[in-house]
């Protein structure tokens, strides 16, 4: 989390391996299950878990972004800064931010309180009715500013910002609901950010058109 980025707050005794465990909780320490190249990042999660949550959320930002404006947009010159800003904002905002915000929601609504069922529908509905809608227009007006068009962020959250929601909805109400319910603590945000890769490809093309 900002500030620490904590996946369930300081370390106590080394515990025993274990295999990825269903939903709630960090799911204990995996990387002694896993091996290659999977052991490695979960390793990694483990040691340097917002560094490695940040970097996960930069790469697959610029991914997206590529294949925005390769695929997508066809641009004649691929716009090698715009992919720079795109994997900062993944680093810097994005990782960090939803890391806190997942940590958040386990403190808040525990599996070990209110059952998985309730804990999952309600942490799927702040999310998307609450954290989503705020993270979508604090994207576009970031991008707008690092642009140097503060002008026209304004505008831009007028004109697309209730389309963006309603788009972000299709794909991120299943997609949370399957994170919320069995993706355990420690890898919901790689999970988001792997996800994120199609959502990526709609917000470049989305705060650029």
């Amino acid at each position: 989390a900002v500030g620490g980025g904590g996946d369930g707050g300081p370390r106590g005794p080394p515990r025993r391996a274990t295999t990825v465990g269903a939903s709630g909780g960090d799911g204990g320490s995996v990387s002694g299950s896993a091996g290659g190249l999977w052991g490695w990042y979960l390793r990694m999660l483990e040691n340097y878990p917002l560094l490695t949550k940040a970097t996960t959320c930069a790469l697959l930002n610029a991914l997206g972004d590529v294949f925005a404006q390769v695929c997508v947009e066809g641009a004649p010159t691929f716009d090698v800064l715009r992919t720079v800003r795109f994997a900062a904002i993944g680093f810097v905002l994005t990782g960090p931010v939803v890391t806190f915000w997942y940590d958040l929601l386990a403190r808040m609504l525990p599996v070990s309180t209110l059952g998985g069922a309730t804990s999952t529908i309600a942490s799927l509905a702040i999310d998307q009715l609450l954290f989503a809608p705020v993270c979508i227009a604090s994207f576009f007006a970031i991008v707008k500013v690092v642009e140097g068009q503060v002008d026209a962020v304004v505008p831009k959250l007028q004109a697309d910002l209730w389309e963006a929601v309603k788009a972000n909805w299709l794909l991120w109400v299943p997609a949370q609901a399957v994170n919320f319910s069995v993706v355990p603590l420690h890898l919901r945000t790689p999970f988001v950010s792997v996800v994120a890769i199609v959502w990526n490809v709609y917000l470049s093309w989305s705060s650029h058109k």
